[in-house]
């Protein structure tokens, strides 16, 4: 009678302990909440003032705007466009959709195209790499229809790429409606530009061979680069000028100095001179006072997270990429990360399923922030070690207050 006794209760204990697993290990299930590096700026934004409608200045690696002026009032970019019509070029050489050795064949729509020219001519079959050179050195609205209908048919349809790749890479004060930005009715917003062109140049660096080129000829016409901090300054790589009666005169000036890349947008300045006088003192504010370092590399970070009712009892932590981040000179030295992560997990855990944050901290204030993920996979114990696990989850939430589950903002 005492042993049936005794095998009742053990049952009865066993069914409170699956129950105790169920609700206890459901309700601690990881959840999807990934954090989004957070960039604050080291500087306030309207620390320089520029003689133009608009301003941007922008931090390569870490992404952090250094100044802001008018940087979401949408302007007519005239040849700023190009930026996004090389853009869409150079996809098409990463993707085999076309080669540098590529004949393309101009048609009267591009013969015709008025405005800044390379001067290709009708019926003649010009190398892509010879286009890109028209764009990116002399401006060409002619290069620029005759890649377009090499790429995509028409211009039209072109156009329409270009607008996708714009909601792609998240420039919401931006719309084109041709591939050269003659039409005023084309917008752009001084930050979009700045974003436009850092992307054009961290996703294909082979740009720079070109946008730094200072000078060119074709048929017979030879031209110089209309960015003219390239014959004046070293750190100088790109990217385009624009101008237009509406417009104004307008340059995303690229620069590398130190390691350290900026781009600077002036939108709207008066005349040619003051374009660039203004692009290079942005460059020059930038360089003096800022610094972009290397935060954390990526891969494990030597932190491990408990893992309960795991096949395994931790888990490791890694950073998926690198972390930059631009502060001032003398906050340099101050930078540090500091892991923010639970006190365990429940399993199943999945690689690259995220269990905390980094956060990087300048003079003791924290600039920036990234999610921290679980570095490999940890699989399901059996039953037993799920029950057993349940019971010391319980007392131990219970008792010290253990904080279990991904860390997430």
């Amino acid at each position: 009678m005492r042993s049936r006794f005794f095998w009742a209760l053990i049952c009865a204990g066993a069914v409170l302990i699956m129950a105790l697993s169920v609700v206890l290990l459901r309700a601690d299930e990881p959840a999807d909440s990934p954090v989004q590096g957070a960039g604050v700026s080291p500087a306030p934004l309207d620390a320089v003032k520029v003689n133009a409608r608009a301003a941007y200045l922008l931090a390569g690696r870490s992404h952090t705007p250094l100044v802001a002026q008018n940087a979401d009032t949408q302007l007519a970019p005239a040849s700023l466009v190009k930026m996004m019509t090389l853009r869409l070029a150079f996809k098409a050489l990463r993707d085999g959709r076309a080669a540098l050795d590529d004949l393309v064949p101009v048609s009267v729509k591009a013969w015709r195209t008025p405005g800044s020219r390379m001067f290709i001519r009708e019926g003649e079959l010009v190398p892509f790499e010879e286009l890109l050179k028209g764009i990116a050195v002399v401006s060409g609205n002619d290069a620029c229809v005759a890649v377009a209908e090499f790429l995509s048919g028409t211009e039209e349809a072109f156009v329409a790429e270009m607008n996708e790749e714009a909601k792609r890479l998240g420039l919401t004060g931006t719309h084109f409606v041709d591939s050269h930005g003659i039409s005023d009715a084309n917008k752009m917003t001084a930050r979009d530009a700045a974003v436009l062109g850092l992307s054009l140049i961290e996703d294909f660096p082979e740009v720079l061979r070109y946008t730094s080129q200072r000078e060119f000829t074709f048929g017979g016409v030879h031209q110089f680069n209309r960015n003219g901090l390239l014959f004046r300054d070293e750190a100088v790589d790109g990217i385009k000028t624009g101008h237009t009666e509406e417009a104004g005169w307008s340059l995303v000036a690229s620069g590398l100095k130190d390691g350290m890349r900026l781009v600077a947008v002036v939108m709207g300045a008066p005349d040619g001179p003051t374009r660039e006088r203004e692009a290079a003192r942005l460059l020059r504010y930038g360089f003096l006072n800022f610094v972009t370092v290397k935060a954390a590399e990526a891969g494990k970070t030597g932190d491990v997270v408990r893992v309960f009712a795991g096949k395994r009892g931790s888990v490791p932590v890694e950073l998926r990429e690198a972390v930059f981040v631009t502060v001032r000179r003398e906050a340099a030295a101050s930078v540090t990360v500091k892991s923010e992560l639970p006190d365990g997990l429940v399993a199943p855990v999945e690689k690259g399923q995220q269990v905390g944050i980094a956060r990087i901290l300048a003079v003791d204030t924290e600039i920036a922030s990234r999610p921290l993920v679980a570095a490999e996979n940890i699989g399901r114990a059996g039953f037993l070690k799920v029950a057993l696990d349940s019971l010391r989850l319980f007392f131990l939430r219970l008792f010290t207050g253990l904080k279990v589950g991904p860390i997430g903002e």
